[in-house]
């Protein structure tokens, strides 16, 4: 029996299956008419059916849905309308985000703290706009929200991305400058964005954050003292964030990524043995891309995930299953 699916009464609705089948789904009402409405509604929707055998033997009625806009997955991941603001957007991990994001409807906001980069990445992304903004200082993110809302007019998706590991280094040789770098940038930053934007979300009772955390803030990092540190802070403030913010209808979850292939592992990458190192503890024995981490996040902000807060979900090839 082949199966595909489409959106439907569970999240998935067989599209094809046996025609005795079907009819009995029906008979029994697993097809409610709520979802009926919402189908037909899909005016760039193009439905053919075609049998094959005799009814008597419990034909297989393939359906096959033809859609000039979105599909597969995007027909249930639609963030059309809504605004979505990446802090950290203008390459790797947070430029993958925003290219997902725009990719399933949603205005994006790209974000850095040098214009012309985030400019550069707005500028290949449908109706995007580019702000700058320095996530460490309070004055610059009131001033991003404030941008945001009077450029785009709402706002409803945060992703907090923005992070720095600017060295890998024994803990014993960490100076106190570089600790609180990390620090401001990395946690102190997705919590000034949080609050900012936190307080629209709860006063429109509705939003979602999605905070960048790592492996790190699980296992031991050796060398990553500070940026282990940071991650962890920043799931423990999602979910603290998630449960005071519950009964506003915000919901706060984080995706922790492994080794993705970014500018800021570029160097460790050229190190032979250390990639290996890294490749030996990861049972899918491969780096992870930033389009990795991105699927998951559009997931986390669209509808099909509104039961889901104060959760972290890994990117990881496997690595902390182990």
């Amino acid at each position: 029996l082949a199966m595909t699916f489409s959106h439907g009464w569970d999240g998935f609705t067989p599209l094809a299956m046996t025609g005795k089948r079907m009819a009995s789904l029906h008979s029994q009402g697993h097809f409610p008419a709520a979802e009926k409405k919402e189908n037909a509604k899909r005016k760039s929707s193009a439905l053919k059916i075609r049998r094959q055998g005799g009814e008597k033997n419990g034909s297989c009625i393939l359906l096959s849905l033809s859609l000039k806009g979105k599909v597969g997955m995007d027909a249930f991941l639609d963030l059309t309308d809504q605004v979505a603001v990446v802090t950290g957007s203008s390459r790797g991990i947070g430029r993958a985000i925003a290219e997902e994001l725009a990719r399933v409807g949603a205005r994006v906001v790209v974000t850095s703290r040098r214009l012309e980069a985030a400019q550069n990445v707005a500028d290949s992304l449908p109706n995007a706009v580019a702000l700058q903004v320095d996530v460490a200082d309070r004055a610059s993110v009131d001033a991003l929200v404030n941008s945001v809302l009077e450029r785009c007019g709402r706002v409803d998706v945060l992703v907090n991305n923005a992070g720095i590991s600017p060295m890998y280094t024994r803990a014993l040789k960490i100076n106190e400058s570089d600790w609180d770098a990390v620090m401001a940038t990395n946690l102190k930053g997705t919590f000034l964005c949080c609050q900012a934007f936190g307080r629209v979300f709860v006063e429109q009772r509705r939003g979602c954050i999605v905070n960048i955390s790592s492996v790190a803030a699980h296992v031991g990092a050796p060398r990553l003292a500070a940026y282990a540190a940071s991650k962890a802070g920043i799931e423990a403030l999602t979910r603290t964030l998630a449960i005071e913010w519950a009964e506003f209808g915000v919901r706060v979850n984080a995706v922790a990524p492994a080794f993705i292939e970014t500018d800021m592992n570029a160097g460790l990458r050229q190190i032979p043995s250390l990639t290996q190192e890294v490749l030996d503890k990861t049972p899918l024995r491969f780096f992870g891309q930033p389009a990795d981490v991105a699927g998951i996040l559009v997931f986390l902000c669209s509808e099909k995930a509104r039961y889901i807060t104060g959760a972290t979900f890994a990117v990881d090839g496997g690595w902390l299953a182990q």
